[in-house]
Order: structure tokens, then sequence, then C-alpha cells
């Protein structure tokens, strides 16, 4: 990840023992043995969103608090002053935090450092959203992305139940566990920003962040796309100002991946491998465009190179079907309307299962398609 340009720690040792750990990673969920390990890793800090939440007062849903609930003013205080002259040097400098921290102790209080702690809060927001950026530009797909797994510098914590996608699938899990698909890829950029809400809130706690550092969520999604926007523009070799139908492309682009069950990975591998035309051959004299007209070379060659790695129509019938029957899914949207509340129950909702519901009936139809059928599809949808 380190050298495709993705924020990250870097892995300092892994040590393997004699001790076999059980693991289920298998897809029938049956048992793997494996040699228990340790991996240290390296990173500037592993200050995460969570260290913020220890001041955290009662939850009225899960009926919990921090473990320093009612300390926010002495604790965060601390925490955020160290965290910021340590790890957000700029910010300390812009705002003086020693003249700041010197006010504050002679009776200003927290509200001289209040504009400080807003600034930084504003860089936690923008580094984050271009973390989540880069994950989606290279099909990168954190598995458990709670607050204890973002790290307060914009790097990825916690490669555990993480991977990159194969097929193009904007619902793939990296992380078996998570049924529902809470963290699945398209969800990505929305946790994370849900996650600066949650670190909004617990800095927050007793004043010691004002109540507009809310307004600085705003920036998340013109960030994120901003950073997103301009990696897939390069994936795609679009190098000059930013053009309005570019967003369109990259949409566009990614619907044919999904629905021919294209590799994320091999397919911008195969357009890099388009030779680009020669200027006398695609312009004339008089300035009007021509070139070959043949199939062969107008796509630069990248339908023999895309075509042979598309998987059958078996293979990516399996790959999208959900866990649960059509059956099983119909009968949970009937218990939805009947108490929407059990399905939280499950850890799913109405508008999830509905997706499901939609994967299964092309799952269904995937399946009955012969492979010369697909291939009739593929070459269509990708010419």
């Amino acid at each position: 990840m380190y050298h495709l340009g993705i924020p990250t720690t870097r892995a300092a040792t892994l040590v393997s023992s004699a001790t076999v750990a059980m693991n289920h990673t298998l897809p029938n969920m049956s048992t793997l043995q494996e040699p228990a390990a340790v991996v240290s890793r390296l990173a500037p800090t592993l200050l995460r969103f969570g260290s913020f939440q220890v001041c955290n007062t009662m939850d009225k849903d899960s009926k919990r608090q921090g473990p320093s609930a009612g300390l926010g003013r002495e604790v965060l205080q601390k925490l955020l002053d160290f965290t910021i002259e340590q790890h957000f040097p700029s910010v300390w400098a812009q705002h003086n935090g020693g003249d700041l921290m010197r006010a504050a102790a002679e009776g200003a209080g927290i509200a001289a450092k209040q504009g400080m702690y807003l600034e930084f809060y504003r860089e936690v927001v923008l580094r984050t959203a271009a973390l989540a950026a880069c994950w989606n530009a290279f099909g990168f797909v954190h598995g458990n992305l709670n607050t204890e797994n973002m790290s307060i510098i914009g790097l990825t914590l916690n490669h555990e139940a993480c991977g990159f996608m194969e097929c193009y699938d904007p619902e793939f899990v990296a992380n078996v566990d998570d049924e529902c698909g809470r963290y699945a890829f398209r969800c990505q950029a929305e946790v994370c920003r849900w996650n600066c809400e949650k670190l909004a809130e617990a800095l927050m706690t007793e004043n010691v962040l004002p109540s507009q550092c809310l307004q600085e969520l705003e920036k998340f999604w013109n960030e994120y796309e901003r950073c997103y926007g301009g990696m897939m523009r390069l994936k795609l070799g679009l190098l000059g100002l930013d053009e309005p139908l570019d967003e369109q492309l990259v949409h566009d682009l990614l619907l044919v991946m999904e629905q021919t069950g294209a590799d994320f990975t091999d397919t911008f591998h195969s357009l890099s491998m388009i030779p680009l035309p020669a200027l006398k051959d695609t312009i004339e004299t008089d300035g009007n465009a021509t070139g070959p007209q043949d199939k062969e070379t107008t796509d630069g060659g990248f339908l023999h190179h895309v075509l042979p790695s598309l998987p059958s129509p078996q293979h990516l019938a399996a790959s999208i079907a959900p866990g649960v029957s059509v059956e099983d899914i119909h009968m949970l949207l009937m218990t939805f309307r009947t108490d929407p509340r059990i399905l939280k129950s499950f850890g799913t909702n109405a508008a999830r299962l509905q997706v499901q519901l939609e994967r299964a009936k092309r799952a269904q139809a995937l399946s009955v398609l012969s492979e010369e059928e697909k291939r009739a599809e593929d070459v269509s949808k990708w010419s």
C-alpha cells in the first residue's frame, strides 16, 4: 500500500510461532489451522479516533460511557494539545500553540484554544476524506472501520480484515463476519465520514470543541470527490483540464466492469497496454480526425486483453449471490413491514435487503446463461 501512495502504517517485523490458532477463513466457514504470528507496525503515531472517545458521556442507546467520562475538559485538552503539537505542527505554528497554552493557564480558559482545535479537526476531516478516496481508487476495502481503526493522522490502520477487490463489485466485503455489508466497498467513504462525525461528538464533550465543528463535515465530500476524481482521471490518462464528462466516463466504466465481472486492477492494466496512435495516423493536414477503422486497432487491442479474463456466468453468479435465499429475503422484508426494529437485530435494513434481492435475481439469471451468450453480452457492453 505504501508504494501505491496510500497512507498507511508500515510493517516492521513478522514473527511466527509453533502455536496453532483456529481461523474461519474458508468460504464454507470450515475451520482452518494457521500458525500464530505477531506483526509489529510502525507509524508516527497510533492515536486513533477512539482515543478521543475516552471522555464520552453515557450513550442513551448502548448505555455505555468512556472510561474517563466527566473529565473531558482536563483529559481532552491535554490530548489535543499533545496531538497538535507533535503531529500537526503547521496548525500548532499557525495558531501559536505555545502562547495559547500560556493564555489558557493564565485565565483565558479553553476558549483561547478552540480556534486551534477547530483547525485541527478540519485537517483530520480532509485527511480522512483523502484516505477514503485512495482506498476507492485502488479497489481497497477495509473490513472493520470502527473508530478504533481510524487513524487521527489519516493512515490505514489494522490490515487484518482488509483486501483488494478482484472482480469489481460495489457490494464486496473483505471481512467474512460483515454479513450485513456495513463496510462494503461502496460504503467505505460514507463510514469514514460517519466516524468523523463521531469524533466531532467526542470533541464537543463539555464544550472542548465548539459546535460549529460539525460544519466542517461538509468539506468531507468535496475533498473526497476532488481526490478520487483526480486519481481516477490519472488512471485513465486524462491529463488535461478537468472536463464535466470525466465523472460520467468513470461511472460508465465501473458500471460495465460490474456488469461483466471484470477484475478491477486488471482492467486498468489492460487499458494501460493500449498504444497511443501516432499523430500522423489521427490528424490529417486539414485538422480532421481520421484513424483506422478495423476493430482491433480502434480499441487498441483492449478487448483482446480483457475478454479472456472475464468470469464465466456461473462463476460470476456464485460471486454475487447473497448468503440467503430469495424466499428468506422476502420473508425478512415482510417482517420489516410488521416491525422494522426486528431487522436491526439481524444487523440489516430494508434498503440493504432490497439490494440483496436484486443480486439474488441477477445471480439466478446468470446461472442459466451459457458462456457463449455471456461472451456476446460482454463484447457488446465493452464495445
